[in-house]
């Protein structure tokens, strides 16, 4: 069949199919592994156990420092879009053997620290498999979604890849004990900002079962 877009190419009509299905997951557990991929810096692999509920709060669970990047973990179409913004339909591209409608998304908020986003979108299962945002002053991210079926056709992240620019100055001046410089490294390897990777995989998801507020309001 021919997606819905071919016909319709309103990005706001997108937008809200990715915040219905969204919607539909109200909370859920996961646990998750976390590997950090930095050129210049050794981090061991943590796990942790995430919970989330509607519309953004998140709770993480680990032992020891797991580095999570929270334009990833805490990613949401529907914070995304709820402020007010101007959007563009702006093609069709392929990601695997998906056609996948891409949008920009643009706030009109002068406050925001967001300036642009661009997302890959799955027009048949309404998911977002790509997002690339430009934010001030933090500069250009990318996150990638490869998602699993769950339970009642819902869809959740297998994986997410989070890619960004990282400045090894300020790693090293953290001085964690986690975060060793990689010995096999030169000064002229670890001195330039290069591009960093988080990976965050997700197993044993639980949704929409009972999960009490109290368990966010320590991390407000």
């Amino acid at each position: 069949t021919t997606p819905d877009y071919a016909q319709n190419k309103d990005p706001e009509i997108m937008l809200e199919r990715v915040k219905e299905e969204f919607k539909k997951i109200e909370n859920y557990k996961a646990d998750i592994t976390v590997k950090v991929d930095i050129p210049f810096i050794k981090m061991p692999e943590r796990r942790a156990t995430l919970y989330f509920k509607q519309p953004d709060k998140i709770h993480i669970e680990s032992e020891g420092f797991a580095m999570l990047p929270k334009e990833g973990i805490k990613f949401s179409p529907i914070s995304l879009f709820e402020t007010e913004h101007t959007s563009f339909y702006e093609g069709e591209e392929k990601i695997g053997n998906i056609d996948v409608a891409v949008v920009k998304v643009i706030p009109l908020n002068d406050k925001s620290d967001l300036v642009l986003s661009t997302l890959w979108i799955d027009p048949v299962k309404n998911l977002i498999l790509k997002v690339e945002s430009s934010r001030k002053p933090a500069g250009t991210f990318i996150i990638e979604f490869d998602y699993t079926e769950i339970e009642d056709g819902l869809h959740l992240p297998e994986t997410i890849e989070f890619t960004f620019s990282v400045d090894p100055l300020m790693f090293h001046s953290r001085n964690r004990a986690e975060m060793k410089p990689d010995e096999n490294k030169g000064p002229d390897d670890s001195s330039k900002v290069k591009t960093g990777k988080v990976f965050i995989y997700y197993s044993n998801y639980e949704v929409n079962q009972e999960i009490p507020d109290s368990l966010f309001n320590a991390d407000r």
